[in-house]
């Protein structure tokens, strides 16, 4: 089971001009987003996410387990000091690359790899897609080989996209905030890119916010 998970405002941004992710969701809204974490294996971010916001991806407002933070990292990126290496209260990270570790010479990129793994950090080799970035199906084979049965995608915005286009995604549920952005949007263009159809859709409103949930029909990607 894969879900996608994102908070944006009523002009579709998730983050202001400058790439900079504002807090967009009520209280009862980050309950709920904690709740879902909760009941997943795992939970994924792009690499500029944990550059950007640092965030900690535990259920702290909530009871439950915190899942499995997966980072989308083809370079090896991700700093050592974020929490998700040092805090106490986080989980220690799958980082998904496309770099073979067995192969890494002495340097910038092989000094990091240590360093992840010595903070706890787990690496994990992934096939490169088209534009030479973790490829979605390769890395949920790798996820199923470490029983990870459920992920909960919740970015950032190149991130949601690569998983929505994949055809991948069964369900999506969307934070509604009521405020205006004009900042970076949700989902960014791509001509290249297709999407599934939307199905059962459903609204509620939470607090201030609307929230949006439906299934995804991903019949046209050859899926079932």
């Amino acid at each position: 089971r894969q879900l996608s998970k994102r908070w944006q405002s009523l002009d579709g941004s998730i983050a202001d001009a400058y790439s900079q992710s504002l807090p967009l969701s009520g209280r009862e809204s980050m309950r709920m987003t904690h709740a879902l974490r909760a009941s997943h294996d795992s939970i994924l971010v792009g690499v500029n996410t944990v550059i950007n916001d640092n965030p900690s991806l535990t259920v702290r407002h909530v009871e439950g387990d915190n899942p499995k933070p997966v980072v989308l990292d083809s370079k090896l990126a991700s700093p050592v000091t974020s929490k998700l290496l040092t805090s106490d209260a986080c989980e220690r990270p799958l980082i998904a690359t496309t770099m073979n570790i067995k192969d890494l010479k002495p340097g910038e990129a092989s000094g990091r790899c240590a360093n992840i793994q010595r903070l706890g950090g787990q690496i994990m080799q992934c096939e490169k897609n088209a534009n030479g970035r973790v490829d979605i199906r390769s890395l949920m084979y790798q996820l199923s080989i470490r029983k990870i049965q459920s992920l909960m995608v919740e970015g950032g915005a190149s991130v949601i996209r690569s998983f929505l286009s994949s055809g991948l995604v069964d369900l999506c549920i969307i934070t509604v905030a009521p405020t205006l952005i004009g900042g970076f949007k949700a989902i960014p263009s791509d001509p290249q890119a297709r999407f599934p159809d939307t199905v059962d859709v459903e609204y509620a409103k939470l607090e201030n916010d609307l929230i949006v949930h439906f299934q995804l029909n991903n019949t046209k990607f050859g899926a079932d």
